[in-house]
């Protein structure tokens, strides 16, 4: 038996759970939970902002099986990648699992992988692993890549189940599970918080003495959107500021999504919102990052503020070293990047982004960053 470790390349907080805590658990999660444990299947599909991975993590935090957490990125859609990041959160699942047949991996073409999928069934089904954990899974587009992930779930025993979160369609074949009553789907109505899920947060954060009719009508305004409500929570403090608030979304003219990721940009400081802009170019980041892309020595200060402060900033790791900005929230913020960065800043930004993760090992990402710069001389030694 060999038992290997990721690879070097390997972002390894793709393979564990992110943090969890700070979250409080829905009425409707708590229902849904004995669900989720009955069926093969469970998808949990809906915009942004509804929380879909914190709710894939509270199933991994409350099973009682082994469960083996992926984080699905774009360089996924690499078969090769795919498979060997599903063969190392196995790994670390259950070590008894054989993953020798992995070191075929660079002697076979990305066609040849059918081999290596079925010897990887083969070991599931011998494995002690209960449920298998897809996060992000519509970041997935490559038929190869789709088509592992279709086999794993349509080809193992019953008893293994899977859960996947996505904003759009998951891309594998569920129909004969479906038509077998053996999927579960958590949609945005499901996610979307209640009254009762809107106080607990207040009561979380230690906010008091709310009034019953401001948390219902806060609620309704949100349309129960869960990152709307958690932003509230952390920026009033009264009855009177809560009102105050509501009244602005009652005159807005912007969307619900549009205000909070504004009014959260808005309410930091100039040198923070300048920081926030810069590190939105990059997908993940840490504290060594922001200072090689920065070079600044309160660039690791703000950091570590606006990690304190800013609700729409969560750690990916139990270690609280790696974070990265809320779907919703990069997405703003890399809109403003293009006016608020001029194009040679941006290039220099990348290329000193792509250059730390080469150093520090993580090629997938460096490729990335260097191909998206343009830069042919750096991407090809990163290749070599």
């Amino acid at each position: 038996m060999v038992n290997i470790a990721p690879p070097n390349s390997l972002n390894t907080t793709e393979i564990y759970p992110p943090e969890y805590r700070g979250y409080i658990e829905t009425h409707s999660f708590k229902t849904e939970l004995a669900q989720v444990q009955q069926n093969k299947l469970t998808i949990i599909q809906a915009p942004p902002g509804y929380g879909k991975t914190v709710y894939l993590a509270g199933i991994y935090h409350h099973i009682k099986h082994p469960a083996a957490w992926i984080s699905i990125r774009e360089s996924d859609n690499d078969p090769i990648n795919l498979i060997t990041k599903i063969v190392s959160a196995i790994k670390l699942t259950d070590q008894s699992v054989n993953t020798s047949f992995i070191n075929q991996v660079g002697s076979i073409p990305n066609l040849s992988l059918y081999p290596l999928v079925n010897s990887l069934i083969g070991e599931l089904e011998k494995s002690n692993i209960g449920y298998m954990l897809f996060n992000d899974i519509d970041v997935l587009v490559d038929p190869l890549a789709i088509d592992i992930v279709d086999r794993l779930v349509n080809s193992t025993r019953r008893s293994i189940h899977f859960a996947v979160s996505c904003c759009a369609n998951p891309g594998i074949a569920y129909a004969e599970l479906l038509l077998r009553g053996d999927v579960r789907q958590v949609q945005q109505s499901t996610l979307k918080f209640l009254p009762v899920d809107t106080r607990a947060l207040f009561v979380l954060k230690k906010v008091e003495g709310i009034e019953q009719s401001l948390i219902e009508r806060l609620t309704e305004l949100t349309e129960g959107w869960p990152s709307a409500v958690q932003f509230v929570s952390s920026v009033v403090t009264n009855n009177e500021q809560l009102m105050g608030l509501i009244n602005d979304l009652i005159a807005g003219e912007h969307t619900i999504a549009g205000y909070f990721t504004e009014r959260v940009f808005k309410n930091q400081s100039q040198q923070a919102q300048e920081l926030m802009v810069v590190l939105s170019l990059v997908d993940r980041f840490n504290t060594s990052l922001c200072f090689a892309i920065t070079d600044s020595q309160t660039s690791n200060q703000q950091l570590n503020e606006l990690i304190e402060n800013n609700i729409f900033i969560a750690a990916i790791d139990k270690q609280r070293e790696w974070f990265r900005f809320h779907q919703l929230f990069h997405q703003y913020l890399r809109n403003r990047a293009i006016y608020d960065i001029t194009p040679e800043q941006q290039h220099q930004i990348l290329v000193d982004a792509g250059k730390w993760f080469d150093q520090q090992g993580f090629f997938s990402e460096a490729i990335a960053l260097l191909l998206q710069a343009k830069e042919v001389e750096l991407l090809s030694q990163c290749l070599v």
